[in-house]
């Protein structure tokens, strides 16, 4: 007779959501159809020269016209570890616009290691690398 374990499967479902579930779930309750403005890895910004990537650009431009638009912006951290976030334009039913921000720190070693949401006021152009600002984001909406 073989005996299947289910504790294993316990542990999987003890896991929670992974990054890419919460945020595709969030993109799908939204309603928007997002303009994808693309994926960068920017490395460590001490090093990075020139002009801002053309995902960033793309990010910046929506948030500027309030257009439905998502980018995926991979940095690490001094040690290496990679933090990933993800980026959403959600245009309000006001008018108004709202940047959206998931970070996922749960790679870094030395950091809080769990996924965020904010909703931030503003997205502003920098000169320099990581050539974006947030400001307005406040505390997490939701921690997983």
């Amino acid at each position: 007779m073989h005996r299947l374990s289910i504790a294993p499967l316990a542990l999987l479902a003890a896991c929670g959501p992974t990054y890419d579930d919460i945020v595709h779930d969030w993109a799908v309750a939204s309603g928007h159809t997002f303009e994808d403005c693309g994926a960068i890895e920017l490395g460590q910004c001490s090093t990075a020269v020139g002009v801002a990537p053309a995902a960033i650009t793309c990010l910046l431009d929506a948030f500027a016209s309030c257009t439905a638009s998502r980018a995926e912006i991979s940095m690490p951290t001094v040690e290496g570890d990679p933090i990933v976030e993800t980026w959403f334009i959600d245009p309000q039913e006001d008018g108004t616009c709202t940047a959206v921000l998931f970070r996922d720190t749960t790679a870094d070693e030395f950091g809080p290691q769990e996924i965020n949401q904010y909703d931030c006021s503003t997205l502003s152009v920098l000169d320099e690398c990581p050539w974006y600002a947030s400001d307005g984001c406040g505390d997490p909406v939701e921690t997983w």
